[in-house]
C-alpha cells in the first residue's frame, strides 16, 4: 500500500514560503527572504524565482486544490491518508512525512 499525505496548510503561510524563496542560478543554493535570506547584495541580485511561485498563482492553485479538496479525501479515504499540519516548520513537516513513510513500510511488513 502507498502512503498518501495531505499537507494541511492555511493560504497565508503557503505564500509566504513559495512566493519568498528564490534560486542562485549559479551556485544552485535555495534561499527565502525570511527564513534564509542571500548572504550578500551580490548574491540577492542574481536571485530567480520560478515562474509558479508568484503569487497569484500560488493563490489561485491553493483555490483550485480547496474547491477539491473533500472529493480529494474521500477517493484516498481507503488509502487511510495522514494529514500532516505543514504550517510547522520544514523540518518538523519532513520528519511528520518521514514518520508517516516509515510506519507504512512496517506495516507492509507485517
Amino acid at each position: 500500500m502507498c502512503s498518501i499525505f495531505f499537507l494541511d496548510i492555511p493560504l497565508d503561510v503557503a505564500l509566504d514560503r513559495l512566493t519568498q524563496r528564490a534560486l542562485d542560478p549559479i551556485t544552485g543554493d535555495r534561499f527565502h527572504a525570511h527564513e534564509h535570506p542571500a548572504p550578500n547584495q551580490n548574491i540577492k541580485q542574481r536571485l530567480a524565482s520560478h515562474p509558479t511561485d508568484a503569487h497569484d498563482l500560488v493563490q489561485r492553485n491553493y483555490q483550485t486544490y480547496s474547491v477539491y479538496f473533500d472529493e480529494l479525501q474521500d477517493f484516498y479515504s481507503d488509502y487511510h491518508a495522514i494529514h500532516v499540519p505543514a504550517d510547522q516548520d520544514a523540518y518538523t513537516v519532513f520528519e511528520a512525512v518521514e514518520a508517516g513513510i516509515v510506519n507504512q513500510l512496517h506495516r507492509d511488513e507485517n
